[in-house]
């Protein structure tokens, strides 16, 4: 069943990452959350933009914690997943450059299993993609009371993201007829609707400011997996970068994404700007990135 109260509330303060002892040297100022694998644990952090002063939130068992996205700036939230299950996070600034958590509760463990979520903009809403047999379907949690909402029925949404303004996400599906990675948008009133066809699509996110998608994808024939914008219908730019699991800043002028390698791939953040590349880190444990929605 759908439980909106707390399943547990943890408030210890959250731990520096164990790569630093004691307390981080330099200030935190959130911008950059990160999953990290560490032995038997996966670890969910923050950081600084550079990657400094980065703290541990929540420690999982490996591979427990499979998707994650940030809540806006000012409600200091993460939801995530763990065991198929959406949990939110709450952190808080202790007053001494840190944060700390200040709670964890299980919004939706069942029926069925939650294989994608995103958090709207503006933080009233989680949308969650829940497997269930013969009962696919994407639902929107409301963060202030828990109220659940049917979006949509559909067959699969391995990645979600919701458009700016709130009027519905976009999510990667399978045409099972043609074998074909598809993205689709699912509005607010029902409408259900094919963007892009893609041999194989990696990920796809949407814009903090307009309704342009970041699509990691590669084709028949393509070396590598690139990271496309895609704008007003078409590709605006086919390969910005060589990468997956692109995360645009929150106004739209960078973004982070891991690099596309064959063996370790470190993790780079994208200026519009410059059209270069800078480096979070060469650390191969560093899974899946998100970057502040809001500034």
């Amino acid at each position: 069943m759908n439980r909106f109260a707390a399943a547990c509330v943890l408030l210890t303060l959250a731990t520096s990452a164990p790569a630093q002892k004691g307390k981080p040297t330099t200030p935190l100022t959130p911008e950059i959350a990160y999953t990290y694998a560490s032995g038997n644990y996966m670890d969910l952090r923050l950081a600084n933009e550079d990657g400094t002063g980065a703290v541990t939130l929540h420690r999982g068992a490996y591979g427990a914690i499979t998707q994650f996205d940030l809540g806006p700036r000012s409600q200091m939230q993460v939801a995530f997943l763990e065991n198929r299950d959406l949990k939110l996070l709450t952190y808080e600034p202790t007053g001494t450059g840190n944060v700390r958590t200040s709670g964890v509760v299980t919004l939706y463990a069942g029926p069925g299993n939650v294989d994608s979520l995103s958090f709207s903009l503006d933080g009233s809403k989680i949308a969650i993609f829940v497997q269930e047999q013969d009962n696919n379907r994407i639902l929107a949690l409301d963060t202030a009371n828990g109220a659940v909402t049917e979006l949509g029925k559909v067959n699969w949404a391995f990645y979600l993201a919701w458009y700016h303004d709130g009027s519905g996400v976009v999510y990667k599906d399978l045409d099972q007829a043609t074998s074909q990675y598809v993205v689709r948008e699912l509005l607010l009133d029902g409408a259900n609707q094919l963007l892009l066809s893609e041999a194989n699509i990696e990920h796809v996110d949407t814009a903090r400011t307009s309704k342009d998608l970041l699509v990691s994808y590669s084709r028949p024939g393509l070396d590598e997996i690139r990271v496309g914008r895609w704008s007003n219908g078409n590709y605006s730019n086919e390969r910005v970068v060589a990468g997956l699991l692109a995360h645009f800043n929150c106004n739209d002028t960078r973004f982070i994404y891991r690099g596309y390698a064959r063996m370790k791939r470190p993790t780079y953040k994208y200026s519009y700007a410059t059209n270069s590349n800078s480096t979070f880190s060469t650390d191969n444990d560093i899974h899946h990135t998100d970057w502040m929605p809001t500034c």
